[in-house]
Parts: structure tokens; sequence; C-alpha cells
């Protein structure tokens, strides 16, 4: 789960596991040791909500041992090619379908998509596509709407300059 969504009591809790290597089993009165290291991720800026007192600046220091940055898919189109034949070839091995080729226009098109869900919602995309589609191939076609959708077409843009040129021209007469 989130580590910046966590209250400050459940952040204390965590703090005191991290300094001292004691955890409490849930209606125990004893503690027991433990050697544990934390991967913690979030998408919050921390020092913000350490400004803001919703996040504890000691265990800011003590999670921040090691930062990674990792940006946001629509960062890093370049991964998308990959990252689609990866969720294809693992869904299929997985789940006992026959793997799906994805056309140069489709993979185009997905690269285009901003991605606001991330590697998630690209890995929903690509398994729900294989399941969807009958051809052995998937074309833009088979994308879902919000993918294909997204993208402004050209009978759009001739519409919109169409009005825009029509209102200019009334506007001059």
């Amino acid at each position: 789960d989130e580590i910046g969504d966590m209250s400050l009591k459940t952040q204390a809790k965590v703090l005191r596991v991290l300094e001292e290597g004691e955890v409490q089993k849930v209606g125990s009165s004893k503690t027991g040791k433990v050697d544990v290291r934390v991967i913690a991720a979030t998408n919050k800026n921390l020092k913000s909500e350490i400004k803001e007192g919703n996040f504890r600046e000691d265990l800011y220091f003590r999670l921040n041992v090691l930062p990674l940055n990792s940006p946001p898919l629509r960062e890093k189109k370049e991964d998308i090619p990959m990252l689609i034949d990866y969720f294809n070839k693992n869904f299929v091995k997985e789940n006992n379908f026959k793997e799906k080729k994805f056309t140069e226009d489709t993979i185009e098109v997905m690269v285009k998509y901003p991605w606001k869900g991330n590697v998630r919602e690209l890995k929903n995309i690509v398994e729900r596509v294989i399941i969807m589609t009958d051809s052995d191939t998937v074309a833009k076609k088979d994308l879902p709407e919000q993918i294909k959708g997204w993208l402004p077409t050209r009978r759009y843009f001739f519409s919109a300059f169409l009005r825009k040129s029509l209102h200019w021209r009334s506007n001059r007469f």
C-alpha cells in the first residue's frame, strides 16, 4: 500500500520496528524480534507531507537510505513496446492462451497513449486484448475505446478548422 497514506500512529509503529527490530502481534502483550529490510513506494512528495505534518520526518530519514525514482510510463515511452511483448508472452504462458502479434500501428497508438494508470494499466490492456481478440493479430480496432478513442481524429481537426474558419469569416462581414 501507499506509504504516504499511513496514519501518523501507523508510521510510529513502523518506525519502532525499523529502529528496535521488534514487533508486537495484535492481541498479544509480548514482543518478538525481527530482522527486516523495507522497500517502500510512494507517489507523494514526502518532504511536502512532512512540512504539512502528515508524515514523520524521522521515518522519512529511516526509509530514505537508497531512493530510487521510477518515472511514469508516459515519460518512458520507449519501454512500451518491450513491455507489451513481455506482458503478452507472460500472460499467454500463465493462462494457456495463444500468443498474439501486435501490429506496428497498434503499438504506435499504445505508445502515444498517456497511461495514467502506468504499467498496471498497460498490463491490464494487453491481457484484455489477448482475451477479447479472436485473431492471432491485435489491430488498432481491437484496442478498447479509451485507448484508440483518445487520439484526436482527422475528422475532428477538419471540422474544428471549418468551424473556426466560418466563425472568423462571419465576424469579418
